[in-house]
């Protein structure tokens, strides 16, 4: 994992998802809700299911992060330690949580 301050994000996608991304000291997850608000036009059309939706997944490593870019992750998605790649539509907007989230 990255060295990244702990810390909690909950951040929307151009796909109509959010993302609630916990980074502590030794650990970070990204948990996915599918289309929690209207996807833009041209993503509408794209399936909303992913592999592990609704879980915490552990966060391998954050390779791009910010608004206007395409979230990249390297996640562990199976629990067993082999990477997958996650790639989300753009981030149109990011909050910074007080303490640990709970729930997005």
């Amino acid at each position: 994992m990255n060295e990244i301050e702990p810390a909690s994000y909950k951040f929307t996608t151009a796909s109509g998802s959010l993302y609630l991304l916990e980074i502590a000291p030794a650990r970070a997850t990204l948990t996915r809700l599918p289309r929690e608000s209207v996807p833009e036009p041209a993503l509408a059309d794209r399936p909303s299911a992913l592999r592990k939706d609704e879980q915490p997944v552990e966060v391998l490593r954050i390779l791009q992060f910010g608004i206007g870019l395409n979230g990249i992750f390297v996640l562990d998605l199976r629990g067993d330690g082999v990477p997958t790649l996650r790639t989300t539509s753009p981030i149109r907007g990011i909050e910074a949580l007080e303490g640990p989230a709970a729930s997005p």
